[in-house]
């Protein structure tokens, strides 16, 4: 088992949870089955994750930053023989034109190698072990620019060097697989390409001990009447043959037998009766030895394009099976028949509804016990075959978004996160404890989908009683409420706290559906659920059909997008330009929306009153001229801060009755020290300061002091440099994100902030407006995410946690990786 070790020296800090989908390319995802590892590519870097074995969840174990570009092929490097090296390898190709190889040292995966060659993006790559030592090795990858570029790495050394280059005079490649030669010797690989001439090319490439490696295409397979996206090989028994199946977008798998001839010569063949059927036959020649290429069966079974096929791994005196995985949202288990081999359907995964597309590629487990998919929508779908019940049983396994995430928000009481995302989805993540009658540090998961969406997502503000505002790329915001269904399995699965009356309220909605053409969340009530049971597919209104289940484990990926929808009970209107920014009070009497704006009459900030969902004000003046980027309230209410491109931040406060806001004190340009754009803004937890940051890389924390005395006036403050509580503190790049710990961190006057970067690194900092050295820098996470972080947050503390885990605070980060990440920080450890 690998971990990834988030903290430098000590475990203060540690990853507690990675959720990020996988990209939407075919080969972006491998299963490593003897270190149960499954490797997929999000955005520019590569998840490593350990599906949930006997008590334990599922969980990413080391996140691997490096590549610049999408990563388009993930594949371990297959062993050959009797492998006799325990040291796993796997092989990346990206749109960054390299292709890279990662290997296990000391229980960590590093990347060892790099290659460069390419003069555009990498689409596919495969890896080979070539000795039984697995020091020699061998990589091929295919490219934009019409090359299959082959990598050898010797006995002798680290790196992989280019020993050879395809001219695919240009025809692009599609898919290639490389795999070991039976009965030629074990410097010898087979090379299989499938190019958009629908054909599939076989070469052979031979590492020479002495002399110069050579690389010889051998013939050209025809049949399939579109691009061939997959291929894959497995030995047949104790023969030295092979079977190779193809998938194609024509909708069919081939399954082609490659056998060693007894005859050297490939002409030679055994007589036969003048009325026997006999499949066309393609042969070569390596060496001394001869070999035959045929058509073994066609299956027929898929109604769309097929982009993979995966053999399970075989066993003496197991019969072979083939998975294929088809973008008509199912997976067929094929095997032929021991009498007349005959190839039939075995069983047939996949979901129903919820996406228009459906499955891209995946792999098979540990021993053929387990598959796993990924589909169009970046999910991940697991299933394990139970030998008791005899049927493939789906199972809980971690995902998330597959598009920049750009905003999150903790329930008030820390009981789950919620984050949006630009692929038009906000998702609910959450712990499953083993007991939730007693709060246990269980594994993370995405518990709910509560917004499918036609619009990229901007931002998230939750509020009490589990309710939450969005705002997507649409001139209104949209407020939501938890249905009673998702209360219930959030109450059996992770021990929230819900009262049995509000579960138990008839006027509550148990679910919600998505009208067809819609974009708003259809309530559903208990006796609507049962209509839909008994009148499924009469109402053509909804492209969903809820159903009521309490569920025993996490979600899968098809529960999550028909089950979990929450329905949508207000819309805001009043912006001119789509909603950018949202925030809640904490007390949760008001939400503040602003949309982006080029001049300051857009630039307004409007009050809406959560009881009624009425405007309270609207800030025709709030004291912006162009985007507010966010908004925060401070926690004891009193103030709202908002921070802008403009380079200025505003403070609307209230009045004596707290019944509204008004301006009370803005920055200058000319007096300010924010020189670009201010992305974010934050309060610490007693509302003494508020902290801002900007392009430029400047954090400043300002004394809320001054403000209280802007209350009792009528006139608008203006902030200078007096109003710091310290000094500012540069970072040599932009940064995007702020947060407050909820707690000091020591004595009475050391303060927590997470400060989020472009780049993606996070920096923990110390910061006390008493002391001569007012910020210190405890951690700084390099590599966290490998695009900018476009929100940090802590999580709210809580009396059930707290009394437990007194010295422990979770952080959740978001970014344009596609991933969201919650660590558990030991301050203690930070300040010691």
């Amino acid at each position: 088992m690998v971990m990834d070790v988030a903290a430098s020296g000590s475990q203060a800090v540690e990853l507690s949870y990675v959720s990020a989908g996988v990209n939407l390319t075919p080969r972006t995802l491998d299963w490593l089955s003897s270190n149960n590892l499954i490797a997929y590519g999000s955005h520019s870097s590569i998840h490593l994750y350990q599906p949930q074995t006997q008590g334990n969840g599922g969980k990413v174990v080391q996140t691997l930053c490096g590549h610049k570009g999408r990563v388009n092929a993930v594949r371990w490097l297959n062993a050959v023989g009797e492998s006799h090296s325990v040291k796993p390898e796997f092989v990346t190709a990206s749109s960054d034109s390299t292709v890279r190889v990662w290997s296990c040292v000391d229980g960590l995966f590093v990347n060892t190698s790099i290659m460069k060659g390419h003069e555009g993006t990498v689409n596919d790559v495969s890896g080979l072990f070539m000795s039984k030592s697995n020091a020699l090795a061998l990589v091929a990858s295919s490219g934009s620019d019409f090359t299959i570029k082959l990598w050898k790495r010797s006995e002798f050394g680290d790196n992989f060097t280019l020993v050879d280059s395809i001219n695919l005079k240009n025809s692009l490649c599609v898919s290639l697989e490389a795999t070991a030669l039976p009965g030629v010797g074990l410097h010898t690989a087979l090379l299989a390409v499938s190019t958009e001439t629908m054909s599939i090319q076989l070469y052979s490439v031979n590492f020479c001990s002495q002399g110069k490696d050579s690389v010889n295409k051998l013939t050209s397979l025809i049949g399939h009447e579109d691009w061939v996206r997959g291929l894959s090989f497995t030995p047949i028994g104790d023969h030295a043959d092979l079977f190779m199946a193809s998938s194609s977008q024509d909708g069919s798998v081939r399954v082609w037998k490659i056998s060693l001839n007894e005859s050297a010569d490939p002409t030679s063949e055994t007589e036969s009766p003048s009325h026997e059927f006999k499949m066309e036959k393609k042969s070569f020649s390596l060496g001394s030895k001869s070999f035959s290429v045929a058509l073994e069966t066609v299956l027929l079974g898929h109604e769309g394009w097929v982009y993979a096929a995966k053999w399970f791994p075989t066993a003496k005196g197991s019969n072979l099976q083939l998975l294929t995985f088809s973008c008509d949202h199912t997976i067929i288990l094929w095997s032929p028949d021991e009498e007349t081999g005959v190839w039939f359907e075995k069983a047939r995964l996949g979901n129903v509804g919820g996406e228009a597309l459906g499955f891209l590629g995946g792999a098979v487990g540990p021993q053929g016990l387990s598959v796993v998919a990924h589909s169009h929508q970046g999910s991940l779908n697991l299933w394990h075959f139970s030998t008791e019940e005899d049927r493939w049983c789906p199972k809980p396994i971690c995902c998330g978004h597959f598009d920049e995430v750009t905003d999150l928000a903790w329930e008030p009481n820390g009981h789950f996160l919620l984050s949006v995302s630009a692929d038009q989805t906000t998702r609910l993540h959450a712990q499953w404890s083993t007991s939730p009658a007693v709060n246990q540090q269980g594994a993370w998961y995405e518990m709910a989908r509560p917004q499918i969406h036609g619009y990229g997502m901007n931002s998230i503000a939750t509020l009490p009683d589990f309710r939450f505002v969005s705002a997507a790329d649409e001139k209104i915001a949209r407020a939501f409420g938890a249905p009673r269904n998702t209360l219930e399995n959030l109450r059996i699965l992770s021990g929230v706290e819900v009262s049995d009356e509000l579960l138990e309220t008839s006027s509550e909605p148990m679910g919600a559906t998505v009208p067809a053409l819609g974009l708003s969340n259809k309530a559903v009530f208990t006796e609507e659920t049962e209509v839909n049971k008994t009148k499924k597919g009469q109402n053509e209104d909804d492209t969903s059909y809820f159903t009521r289940q309490l569920l025993k484990e996490p979600p899968t990926d098809d529960f999550l997008s028909q089950n979990s929808l929450w329905p949508e009970t207000m819309k805001l209107y009043g912006h001119g330009y789509d909603v950018y920014s949202v925030a809640a009070s904490h007390n949760g009497r008001f939400v503040a929306t602003a949309c982006k704006a080029t001049v300051a009459e857009h630039a307004r900030i409007i009050l809406w009153e959560t009881d009624s969902w009425e405007k309270v004000h609207d800030f025709d003046g709030s004291g912006h001229s162009l985007t507010v980027t966010q908004m925060c309230f401070s926690p004891d209410d009193s103030f709202l801060l908002s921070v802008s491109r403009d380079r200025n931040w505003t403070i609307h406060g209230t009045d004596k009755d707290a019944a509204s806001y008004r301006l009370l004190a803005s920055s200058d340009k000319k007096t300010g020290v924010h020189s670009r754009i201010i992305w974010t803004c934050c309060w610490s937890h007693d509302s003494a300061f508020f902290a801002t940051a900007s392009r430029e890389g400047i954090c400043a924390v300002w004394s809320s002091d001054h403000l209280r005395d802007a209350q009792t006036k009528d006139a608008v403050a203006v902030a200078t440099k007096d109003w710091l509580a310290g000094p500012t503190k540069a970072f040599p790049e932009s940064v995007t994100s702020l947060a407050f710990s909820p707690r000091l961190l020591s004595g009475d006057s050391v303060y927590l902030l997470a400060i989020g970067t472009e780049s993606g690194t996070v920096h923990l900092a110390s910061f006390s407006s008493s002391s001569t050295d007012s910020w210190i820098i405890l951690s700084t996470i390099d590599n966290l995410h490998s695009a900018t972080i476009s929100r940090v947050s802590f999580r709210p503390e809580h009396p059930s946690r707290s009394a437990e885990f007194t010295d422990e605070l979770m952080l959740a980060t978001s970014s344009h990786d596609h991933s969201v990440k919650i660590f558990t920080l030991r301050p203690s450890l930070m300040a010691s």
